[in-house]
């Protein structure tokens, strides 16, 4: 008889191996499903010329939004919830849980990951800028160009999104920006890849370390890299402390969405100054409480799970 995959059954090398296989599938499927829809929809005159993009091309940003979250789905989702089927639930059957307590304390974990979601903004918002200063310092000639030409097409895409101000533009960039990413983002490094090497080692905090590292390496944004690193860290943190994917889901979204809701309502693309006034704050003194309310809420949530932890034993 068959036995059900599982962490159990399958060895550390393997399970990398499915994994990026089932990357790899997901991403094929997902391209090629996104791109026929977006054939069958705007046809090809717009399709063939998707490389192209300027702000009121309201067809190709359409077309490319489709296609944006089926890949995002097929990459990150899809993998995701092929392994939970394999393993027969057994990864996100406990992960989805919230503590199995009183729905008051549950509502406090709710609030304080609000509260570390906005707290962490202004923090965030200063290391991106830090680190993009660190990379033009440091790095020179045809591989500057190569890097800040990835930075300049992926800001010229949100740009672009960002520029349809109706409603269901609005509406599908919280979707695209928002809620797909934190769903199948922390699905597969938290549930999965953390959940794994945590398993595998028995060391949280180096998995936590490995995830994050991983997780700000594959989105190929390397001026985003270090502030990437440090809100997975803190989405790690949640899922670790807590022992559930909800938390993290949710301070991912809200992370996500502020960036959105901001850019829609001061009618400016995302990457703007207005936008990132509007959603991170400009100032010294914005960052040092960003750095002292963040660790103060950090702490507090590790000791609010132990008390939860054991109150349940």
């Amino acid at each position: 008889m068959n036995q059900p995959l599982s962490l159990n059954s399958v060895s550390h090398r393997q399970f990398w191996v499915f994994l990026l296989a089932f990357i790899a599938v997901g991403t094929v499927f997902g391209f090629l499903i996104g791109y026929l829809m977006s054939l069958m929809i705007y046809g090809s005159d717009v399709v063939r010329d998707l490389g192209h993009v300027l702000p009121g091309d309201d067809e190709k940003i359409a077309a490319l939004k489709l296609m944006q979250c089926l890949n995002h789905a097929g990459m990150f989702l899809f993998p995701s919830l092929l392994w939970m089927i394999l393993s027969r639930g057994s990864y996100f059957s406990k992960n989805l849980s919230v503590f199995s307590v009183s729905k008051h304390r549950v509502m406090i974990m709710f609030l304080v990951s609000v509260m570390i979601s906005y707290s962490t903004l202004p923090l965030i918002s200063f290391i991106y800028d830090w680190n993009r200063e660190i990379l033009e310092k440091m790095v020179s000639g045809s591989f500057q160009e190569w890097l800040m030409g990835l930075e300049s097409n992926s800001e010229r895409l949100l740009t672009a999104f960002t520029t349809d101000t109706s409603t269901g533009g609005f509406i599908v960039n919280i979707i695209m920006m928002a809620v797909l990413p934190a769903v199948g983002e922390e699905f597969l490094f938290r549930g999965v890849i953390q959940n794994e090497i945590t398993e595998r080692t028995k060391k949280p905090y180096m998995a936590l370390v490995l995830t994050s590292l991983i997780f700000s390496t594959v989105h190929f944004e390397f001026a985003g890299f270090l502030p990437r690193f440090l809100l997975s860290m803190i989405l790690g943190y949640l899922f670790l402390k807590s022992g559930s994917l909800v938390f993290p889901i949710l301070t991912h979204f809200l992370n996500n969405v502020s960036v959105v809701v901001a850019s829609y309502f001061s009618g400016s693309p995302i990457g703007s100054d207005s936008v990132k006034e509007a959603a991170y704050g400009d100032s010294a003194i914005l960052v040092i409480l960003s750095v002292g309310l963040s660790a103060l809420l950090l702490f507090m949530v590790g000791k609010f799970v132990e008390k939860e932890k054991g109150l349940g034993n």
